[in-house]
C-alpha cells in the first residue's frame, strides 16, 4: 500500500471531520448540527467495536507469556476467560457461583491496592515534606495549616486553612487549568493541520 493511503488520506479524513464538528459547534446551521450528532454517533459505535478488539489483544499478548510460564499472565487468562464462561454456564451475573468468584477476588483486591496506593501517596509525602529551600519550608507550612484545618485540635486554623484553598489554591489550580488548555489547544490544532502525526503508524516514504 502507497504513503498516500498510509498517511495522507487519513490525515485529510481527520482534519476534514475535525474542522467539520468545529463548525457545527459555532454555527447553528441544522444540516451540519445533525450531520456532525450521526457522526458522533458513529464514532460512539466505532468506539465499541473497538474495545470488544481488547480482550483479543490480550490474548495475543499474554498467551506466550503463559506458556512459558509467567503466572500473572495465567491468572489474567483465567479471570478474561473464567468469568464469560462462567457467566454462559449461569445465565446470571446475580447468580451464586458468579457473585461470590466477583466478590473473593475483585472486591477483595481494591482493598489491597489502596493500601498500596496509600504507601505511595505517605513516600511521596515524606519525599515533597524534607525542607531544603524556601520552597518546600512553604509547602511544608501549607500542608501543616491545612492539616490542622481539618481536624478539631486545629480549630483556631480553620480560618487560614479555609484561606489557604479559597485563594492561593485557586489561583495556582486555575493556572494549570489555563496552561492545559493552551496545551489540548495548541495540540489538537497540530493534529488538524497534519503537523502532528504520532498517532500514525511509522509509514515510509518510499
Amino acid at each position: 500500500m502507497s504513503v498516500t493511503f498510509k498517511k495522507y488520506i487519513p490525515l485529510g479524513i481527520l482534519s476534514v471531520l475535525g474542522f467539520y464538528m468545529i463548525a457545527s459547534y459555532f454555527l447553528a446551521v441544522p444540516v451540519i448540527v445533525d450531520s456532525a450528532r450521526e457522526a458522533q454517533n458513529f464514532s460512539a459505535i466505532i468506539s465499541t467495536v473497538a474495545l470488544g478488539f481488547g480482550p483479543f489483544a490480550i490474548l495475543r499478548q499474554h498467551i506466550p507469556r503463559s506458556r512459558k510460564g509467567n503466572i500473572y499472565s495465567i491468572v489474567l487468562l483465567a479471570g478474561l476467560i473464567g468469568m464469560p464462561v462462567l457467566y454462559l454456564i449461569t445465565g446470571s451475573t446475580t447468580s451464586l457461583p458468579y457473585d461470590w468468584l466477583y466478590r473473593s477476588t475483585v472486591t477483595a483486591l481494591d482493598p489491597g491496592i489502596y493500601c498500596l496506593v496509600a504507601f505511595a501517596i505517605i513516600a511521596g509525602c515524606f519525599r515533597a515534606f524534607r525542607i531544603r529551600n524556601i520552597d518546600s519550608l512553604l509547602v511544608m507550612v501549607a500542608a501543616v495549616v491545612l492539616l490542622l484545618g481539618k481536624v478539631p485540635i486545629g480549630e483556631p486554623f480553620k480560618p487560614l486553612s479555609d484561606w489557604f484553598m479559597a485563594v492561593p489554591n485557586t489561583a495556582g489550580y486555575r493556572g494549570v487549568q489555563l496552561g492545559v488548555g493552551l496545551g489540548v489547544f495548541a495540540y489538537t490544532l497540530r493534529i488538524l493541520l497534519g503537523t502532528e502525526r504520532t498517532w500514525l503508524a511509522e509509514v515510509g516514504e518510499g
